[in-house]
């Protein structure tokens, strides 16, 4: 009985985030989805209700995006096709990265940049295969027209005009040029570091860490409603009761309960430093102007500083 309570309370604390994604035409929401959900996260479709809400645009935000934006159901921003901001100055992703700084000062809608076509293929295995490495070999010694992507797929080259139509669909130009960058600096690189370079390329890191973060108070909810059910059942089971005092189970209430803090900008103090101080501090959060959500995140702190406080866990 226990080992069961302690599954559905970790599938509780683990359960991916469900997605809700939306966006005008020609903004790529679709290559956005596809990497979201290579990424491990379900798809809901229009009408259900998800976890995390995602708004897709792309080079500026129109007043349709704005209109969307102003209703307040945008948990995150993406600026896609950062890819395409432009090769001046400091590159399209500090373009694209300027541009949702922007959207994010004046909505007040976290915003990130993503390059989509890349993105996937730093999650999705298949797109990276033996092919597009002969091809991006290919290129390394036989350099290509590179100032636009129909250049690229028009011009005479040992590298089939089919193949090189592929790569543009696959990796975008940019993903190309980053990938025969790699291959010329080190002519050994395989699948796995054209992965690992496209996911430091692409913005990937950040949109999950805005999936993360946006998806903080789904999270904690779930946790909320798991425990909820465990104090129903703690009145008549013994196991129930014994698993919701467990440190572990406390512990793990107040951990789920800092990430909603830190997403709002909260500052969290692991609080096994001075958990005793912390313990005051979170009360005293609780007990002021904040929101039902962070009043709750303030109680499940303390709460679980005290118990650091209790079983003398210093570290």
């Amino acid at each position: 009985m226990t080992e069961a309570i302690t599954r559905n309370f970790g599938e509780a604390l683990r359960a991916p985030l469900r997605i809700g994604i939306s966006g005008r035409r020609g903004v790529g929401s679709r290559a956005v989805t596809v990497v979201v959900a290579a990424a491990g996260h379900p798809i809901v479709a229009a009408g259900e209700h998800p976890d995390v809400r995602v708004h897709v645009l792309a080079e500026v935000c129109k007043p349709e995006d704005r209109q969307v934006l102003d209703c307040g159901d945008v948990d995150l921003v993406v600026v896609n096709k950062a890819d395409l901001a432009g090769l001046g100055g400091d590159g399209p992703m500090a373009r694209s990265r300027r541009l949702a700084e922007q959207v994010t000062a004046t909505t007040g809608v976290v915003a990130v940049p993503l390059a989509a076509l890349p993105a996937r293929a730093a999650v999705d295995e298949a797109v990276v295969d033996e092919q597009v490495l002969t091809a991006v070999r290919t290129l390394v010694a036989n350099p290509a027209d590179m100032s636009s992507a129909d250049a690229f797929v028009a011009g005479a080259h040992p590298v089939s005009a089919a193949h090189r139509a592929r790569l543009v669909s696959e990796l975008g130009l940019f993903g190309v040029a980053h990938a025969v960058l790699t291959v010329r600096a080190e002519p050994d690189a395989g699948a796995d570091r054209l992965r690992a370079v496209f996911r430091a390329v692409s913005g990937l890191d950040g949109l999950l860490d805005g999936l993360a973060k946006a998806g903080a108070p789904a999270r904690y909810r779930r946790v909320l409603a798991a425990h909820q059910v465990l104090e129903a059942r703690a009145v008549t089971d013994a196991d129930a009761a014994e698993f919701l005092h467990a440190n572990d189970t406390v512990l793990a209430v107040m951990d789920a309960a800092a990430e909603v803090l830190r997403a709002a900008g909260v500052a969290v103090t692991p609080p096994s430093r001075a958990p005793r101080a912390q313990a005051i501090r979170w009360r005293r959060y609780a007990a002021g102007p904040v929101s039902a959500l962070h009043r709750q995140c303030g109680l499940d702190l303390a709460r679980g500083s005290l118990r650091l406080l209790e079983s003398g866990d210093r570290a």
